[in-house]
């Protein structure tokens, strides 16, 4: 049942103008998923954290508020938007456009493919800003915990982590005061003490703008108590109060570990004239989950791709002891290891192993038969997440480099991914990495934790 406090309909005075109402809004796409919300308003101020099983809607949700058009299978929405008392005007119009430049920041899933690629961090925020001081830009880096000065202002957005692209759209939306803030799973690739710094400085954007409020979609449940966020959850195509407490994380069983499968030596990895890593030395042996932690931006991901033969060390070496096509990456952004406009199904054939059961283990990962037969633009991101560690896992590989691989997952889900890992390593004896910000999570799976910290 719906709480009349959270989630109501009613007539809406001339002089009032919430940050955001919904009414009666309809979600349909021609795969079958359909979303129904009823009523949901956001006063100016307010927070609302939205949480729901992967795949259930969040993201289409958000795209329906901003009237954002994916290519793939378009999604059919009818029902009424309001935001700081201004109906959102026909997709894609100038109107439309006009209406998201004054009223709505976004903060999506993948931040750093919401910024132009060739310009760089300070010529995108004059861009969208006008005209600005760089005390006002490097002000609003600082309580984001995000660099400050020229230097980084200078990057592109290659040359930063997913988590700092992140930083980067919410302090545009520090500068800008919209009457809403919708941001896509926040705390995706960042670490502790980085999530209680976005957390101040979501605190800071309500203070700064009492008209601001807060759309928070995504499964941090500590985030959203941080905030001090209203809770709602989507299940079953409804928008609903109750959102249930996560379930404990499964832990590792006893394993033998053997010799190194893969290890680097004295590695010294750049991104431009920036030196990430220096001096680094790290084996993984047959049987063994390393957990690798660190601040977002010290270099995990870059770590990961010079491990998997994606990236060649400025100095050091990479020894692999088994054929290179044995050692499988899970990108961090899962959509890098998906061919657009090709169904998973057939992306899977084209590199399992002979004997390979992919039904299987794609049932194991919450993949049924009709999501195999789809291409990675019609997934959610917790199903692309998925989707892409099914491509790795058929592949039958004997070392796994595994970039935040519970990233985009409720914690049921999550928790499948994970007993699937374990049972993994204890029949196939296959060496894993993984980089995740979860503590918790590592000292649950992991048989040695390693810490990476940044660069100087």
């Amino acid at each position: 049942m719906h709480d009349p406090d959270l989630l109501r309909a009613r007539p809406i005075p001339p002089e009032s103008s919430p940050a955001l109402v919904v009414r009666g809004l309809q979600l349909t796409r021609g795969t079958g998923f359909s979303l129904s919300v009823d009523a949901l308003e956001l006063a100016a101020g307010d927070c609302v954290a939205i949480a729901g099983p992967s795949g259930c809607g969040k993201s289409s949700l958000l795209d329906a508020v901003i009237g954002l058009r994916r290519p793939g299978d378009p999604l059919h929405v009818t029902g009424e938007v309001h935001v700081g008392g201004r109906p959102r005007a026909a997709t894609d119009s100038a109107a439309h456009r006009a209406w998201l430049r004054e009223l709505v920041a976004v903060v999506p899933q993948d931040a750093r493919a919401a910024l132009d690629p060739l310009a760089s961090l300070g010529e995108q925020l004059v861009r969208h800003l006008g005209p600005r001081a760089d005390a006002d830009i490097d002000g609003a880096f600082a309580r984001l915990g995000l660099a400050t000065g020229a230097a980084f202002r200078a990057r592109r957005p290659h040359e930063i982590s997913g988590g700092q692209a992140q930083r980067v759209l919410l302090a545009l939306a520090l500068l800008r005061q919209p009457a809403l803030c919708l941001c896509d799973e926040p705390t995706a690739g960042l670490d502790a003490p980085r999530v209680a710094e976005l957390a101040t400085a979501f605190g800071a954007l309500r203070a700064a703008s009492s008209r601001t409020a807060l759309l928070v979609l995504g499964h941090d449940h500590d985030f959203a108590a941080r905030l001090g966020a209203r809770r709602l959850c989507l299940a079953a195509g409804r928008l609903r109060e109750d959102d249930p407490e996560p379930e404990p994380w499964p832990r590792r069983g006893p394993a033998v570990i053997g010799d190194p499968l893969l290890a680097c030596r004295d590695l010294e990895l750049r991104l431009g004239a920036r030196t990430i890593v220096r001096d680094l030395s790290l084996e993984l042996r047959e049987g063994e989950i390393v957990a690798l932690l660190g601040p977002s931006g010290a270099g995990k991901t870059t770590l990961a791709r010079a491990l998997a033969g994606h990236l060649r060390p400025h100095a050091g070496a990479v020894h692999c002891a088994v054929p290179r096509r044995a050692v499988q990456l899970l990108f961090q952004d899962a959509a890098g290891s998906l061919t657009p406009g090709r169904s998973i199904r057939r992306l899977c054939e084209e590199v399992a192993a002979r004997g390979t059961a992919i039904a299987v283990l794609a049932e194991r990962l919450g993949l049924g038969a009709s999501l195999l037969e789809r291409s990675v633009e019609d997934l959610s991101g917790g199903e692309r997440r998925r989707a892409a560690l099914l491509r790795a896992l058929v592949a039958a590989p004997r070392v796994l480099v595994l970039d935040e691989p519970t990233s985009n997952l409720d914690r049921a889900r999550a928790c499948e991914v994970v007993e699937l890992l374990l049972e993994r390593r204890a029949h196939e004896r296959c060496a894993m990495l993984w980089i995740t910000h979860d503590d918790g999570l590592a000292a649950h799976v992991a048989d040695r934790i390693v810490r990476l910290e940044e660069m100087p």
